[in-house]
């Protein structure tokens, strides 16, 4: 009897969960057999066919509902899955090799916080150098001036340098600001073969862009880029103002991939 009276329970609440598809149904079949079994009225049929569409966008908009939902947890699980507070919505990188023993490498990015209360971020990088000059800044669009960062920590992590930052500023959820770091490296390049890398450790609206620039008399033999785990290309070098460089535009990529550029010279 217990097991009788639980399917049934669990039966009503089907039939309450989706009313709306069972209305639909029962007024399509009142339709289809007034129809098949005497002449109704040219009104009473176009009642039935408005209380059809009613249900039918009932259900519609209970689907958009839950998408919704599925979309707020999907949101949730991308913030898990990065340690960065915020999702980039577009990204430029730029190696000036400014000679065989100098560099200076700028990232510039506008970024979309997905967190509240944030005041700091940071920069990880490693590879043979050393930096002499880092910095930081920050604004809101391109037409507000520039805002300096503070470094207020450097740690050796994985391998690498983590530097930390701080905004001087609070963010929340929602806003949206540029953000720039510009480093003066000496001795980062020193071999015959060479090359960068970024990591994607957030999702990003727009391609990230890549540029490398090349010293006037250090010409590239060969360059080549890799995104994710997709096989190598090739990459033409083009010439500007007696300087060698490529630039690329990747998108899709999933946090945690990395595009490399490799080049001998």
């Amino acid at each position: 009897m217990g097991s009788f009276l639980g399917g049934l329970k669990r039966t009503a609440l089907f039939v309450v969960k989706n009313g709306d598809a069972f209305i639909a149904i029962f007024v399509a079949a009142c339709v289809i057999g007034a129809e098949a079994f005497g002449e109704p009225s040219a009104g009473l049929v176009d009642t039935a066919i408005l209380a059809l569409l009613g249900a039918i966008s009932i259900a519609i908009l209970r689907d958009r509902g839950k998408s919704r939902n599925l979309d707020d947890l999907k949101r949730l699980a991308e913030d898990a899955v990065s340690e960065r507070p915020y999702v980039v919505v577009w990204q430029e990188n730029h190696w000036d090799l400014l000679d065989r023993q100098n560099a200076r490498v700028t990232c510039v990015e506008e970024v979309r916080f997905t967190r509240q209360n944030i005041s700091e971020t940071f920069l990880w990088s490693n590879g043979p150098g050393t930096v002499e000059r880092v910095r930081a800044k920050w604004r809101r669009s391109n037409r507000d001036t520039w805002v300096d960062g503070k470094k207020i920590d450097t740690l050796a992590v994985r391998g690498g340098t983590k530097e930390v930052f701080s905004f001087n500023d609070e963010h929340g959820r929602g806003d949206v600001l540029e953000w720039c770091v510009e480093r003066e490296i000496r001795g980062q390049f020193p071999d015959v073969n060479e090359g960068v890398a970024v990591e994607a450790e957030t999702k990003s609206d727009h391609p990230r862009s890549l540029r490398i620039t090349w010293p006037p008399d250090a010409r590239p033999s060969r360059v080549e880029i890799r995104e994710g785990s997709r096989p190598a290309r090739s990459l033409r070098p083009r010439t500007k103002n007696g300087r060698s460089y490529v630039e690329e535009k990747v998108a899709a990529l999933k946090i945690g991939e990395i595009i490399k550029i490799d080049w001998s010279w």
